[in-house]
């Protein structure tokens, strides 16, 4: 039932003694029943009782958790103040734990199990801002987004280069001081389950506004996903309906602090990273030829703006490493049958031409094998990593997702280059190109983002990926890549820049005009600049 009364009093005597913790457990859950009828007094001195059992025998799960209900509390009695200090104990007593985890893992799932908590600080320091604008509420909450995110990227990162201890977390001025010019604008959201926040940071100001809560975006993204990723329906009418009412709901809001903005730095959260933001259309009432968000602004992705801020110890080469068109046996006894690629050879053949004489290493057909890749020895100081083959996701266990590779040697089932074998890799490479199908998926961990191929590649130390959200089709990724290096490696113009003027080539044509062929591949990292 509802009520706190329904728990006997003699099941609260009994576990008293013998088991003190699920004695205070029983007591918060009293406590809760009461706090959800109302009944805020009782429910109070219910959670204080427990907590100083809690706090007695050490059980530091028990009291974050009761620390969050007491800060709920004082928040529904407009006693803010108290409630930012609750829920800043709270989240102490979670960092606390998260760092006693041992493996990456471990500490994302205790991050992932209690990020309602971020949320209800942010929340509330949102709600702050909103009644007292110049008061600095919205810096703090960003700083708490930033806390909630991608913490076992940056953990992972620095420790893959040779730093001890946590990333440091910067600052909502340090985000705009990392900004290249007025012209570019960070887009930072935190999805949370009262309301999302968004930020609109340039380096001459910087503006929260408030969005609708995840119910709200979540069935939207993924229907819009599903639509995306179709041949079929890309360009059909529930499909614009679609990519309009996200800008409404996502965009739209930032535009009045986007003058004079070209390029976007999208940090998305939640269900949004699964969004291609450049698909979305500017949106027109009545309209249907409404101009895509790739059409005004370049374009590209990071997990945080601490992620931004990450600086790489490690130099490129300037080698490039292709990997492309393996031979897969077309025999169910040796493993899944896999379709060839032969359209990937023309990426590989183009990235040979584009090297202009410098180091070039192509691994193809029977030669593209997990542990070939694994054995070269420009593996670490390479430029570009290129692959283009048949990648998968595991969103039960993200380690195991990875890409599809010829046999090794001795063996006839295809090989794999998994997440956990990029994990144990040190790259200084600038860009790693997954040129095979949803490789920018995996699994989604509030908190983290998503845990996956690209995770992977930035922890191991790259200092971008090229990465799709989708099934592709083989023959426009084809193009999309001679049009993207054509253009970066030309030392032109950065990633951003290239991939976008690349996406525009191939929306200009009748062939390739739905973003089925241009919207799956999004850039996630540093853009470089003067083809780097």
């Amino acid at each position: 039932t509802s009520s706190g009364r329904s728990i006997p009093r003699r099941t609260l005597a009994a576990a008293a003694n013998p088991r003190p913790e699920l004695y205070a457990g029983l007591l918060t859950n009293r406590a809760l029943a009461w706090h959800l009828e109302g009944r805020l007094d009782d429910a109070e001195r219910m959670d204080r009782q427990a907590l100083k059992i809690a706090e007695e025998v050490g059980a530091a799960d028990l009291v974050g958790n009761i620390l969050t209900n007491l800060g709920d509390i004082a928040e529904r009695r407009g006693d803010y103040p108290v409630a930012l200090a609750r829920y800043g104990e709270a989240l102490a007593r979670i960092d606390s734990l998260r760092a006693g985890q041992h493996g990456q893992r471990a500490a994302v799932k205790t991050m992932a199990s209690r990020v309602y908590v971020h949320e209800a600080m942010i929340h509330l320091l949102g709600k702050l801002d909103a009644a007292e604008p110049d008061s600095g509420y919205g810096a703090r909450a960003f700083e708490w987004a930033e806390r909630a995110r991608s913490r076992a990227l940056l953990d992972l990162a620095s420790t893959a280069a040779g730093q001890s201890g946590a990333a440091r977390m910067v600052t909502l001025a340090e985000a705009q001081g990392r900004l290249r010019s007025d012209h570019e604008a960070l887009l930072e959201y935190s999805v949370g389950d009262s309301s999302t926040s968004l930020w609109v940071i340039r380096r001459s100001a910087w503006r929260l506004v408030h969005l609708p809560p995840r119910a709200a975006l979540r069935s939207r993204v993924l229907a819009l996903r599903r639509g995306l990723g179709d041949a079929q329906s890309a360009d059909g009418e529930r499909t614009r309906e679609l990519t309009q009412q996200l800008y409404r709901l996502l965009v739209g809001p930032a535009e009045p602090f986007l003058e004079g903005v070209d390029r976007l730095v999208i940090s998305p959260d939640g269900p949004l990273a699964l969004l291609p933001f450049e698909a979305l259309r500017v949106a027109r009432e009545g309209s249907s030829k409404a101009p895509y968000l790739i059409e005004r602004f370049d374009v590209r992705y990071t997990p945080s703006a601490s992620a931004v801020a990450l600086e790489r110890a490690g130099r490129s080469s300037g080698a490039i490493i292709a990997v492309g068109n393996p031979s897969f046996p077309q025999s169910s006894e040796a493993g899944p049958v896999l379709a060839p690629l032969p359209n990937t050879q023309y990426e590989l053949a183009c990235l040979s031409r584009l090297a202009r004489g410098g180091e070039f290493v192509e691994l193809d057909g029977a030669r593209a094998t997990a542990r070939g890749v694994l054995a070269l020895p420009q593996l670490a100081g390479a430029s570009i990593l290129h692959f283009a083959t048949h990648g998968d996701v595991n969103e039960a266990e993200p380690e195991l997702s990875g890409l599809w590779l010829a046999p090794d040697s001795g063996s006839v089932a295809p090989s794999r280059l998994e997440v956990a074998d990029i994990l144990r890799l040190h790259l200084s490479a600038d860009l790693v190109t997954l040129s095979a199908c949803q490789t920018g998926l995996g699994r989604m961990e509030r908190g983290e983002g998503v845990l996956g191929l690209q995770h992977a590649f930035l922890a191991a130390g790259a200092r971008s990926t090229l990465v799709s959200l989708w099934s592709v089709d083989d023959r426009s990724t084809a193009a999309l890549m001679d049009a993207f290096y054509s253009r970066t490696l030309g030392g032109r113009e950065d990633r951003a820049t290239a991939l976008a003027k690349a996406k525009r080539k191939l929306l200009a044509s009748s062939a390739s005009r739905s973003p089925f062929y241009w919207a799956p591949f999004v850039l996630v990292g540093d853009p470089g600049s003067n083809g780097r």
